[in-house]
């Protein structure tokens, strides 16, 4: 019993790794904006170095609540960095200007999207929202945290600074 229940943790333990730092294919996922306008996904992560994707819901208070703190730590701390915040709320077409409109009142730098039918979401198999995912450049995950925790925003944004001093770092080697 012992000898199986460590199997099973390090089975778990290099699922979790393995799910650290791998490129995802997210061509032809396409979202919308509030006024109906279509995104590709893979062409908005290659628009900055760093992509900060929340899965949210506007009718779930710790979504909110991960929502407004993401926003503030990343305005505080993140000046001047090459980096998005995307939201993305799976939801109808007619929520979708709610939730434009909760953003933008809460988030107003954050850039907005619905996964009107949860394809993308089931894609990257999100179970619970809230759920946040890093991306850079590549359309590579960098790391993912599900639901909310106290101090998230802090070590998601160091996340953030350490990702990019390793990307300048292997920019600068020959």
């Amino acid at each position: 019993m012992k000898r199986l229940v460590i199997l099973l943790a390090g089975l778990f333990a290099m699922a979790l790794l393995s799910a650290q730092e791998r490129k995802m294919d997210l061509s032809g996922f396409l979202l919308r904006d509030a006024n109906g306008k279509q995104h590709e996904m893979s062409v908005l992560l290659k628009s900055h170095k760093l992509s900060l994707l929340v899965f949210w819901k506007l009718d779930d208070g710790k979504s909110c609540t991960l929502l407004n703190e993401l926003y503030e730590a990343a305005t505080e701390t993140l000046q001047g960095i090459d980096f998005q915040l995307i939201t993305i709320a799976e939801t109808s077409a007619s929520m979708a200007q709610l939730e434009q409109n909760y953003v933008l009142a809460n988030a107003p730098e954050a850039f907005c999207l619905s996964d009107v039918n949860g394809d993308l979401r089931r894609h990257l198999a999100i179970t619970e929202l809230p759920y946040t995912l890093l991306f850079d450049s590549n359309s590579r995950l960098i790391c993912s945290q599900r639901g909310y925790c106290v101090d998230a925003s802090d070590q998601l944004c160091d996340k953030v600074r350490s990702c990019l001093i390793k990307m300048d770092q292997a920019s600068i080697k020959p």
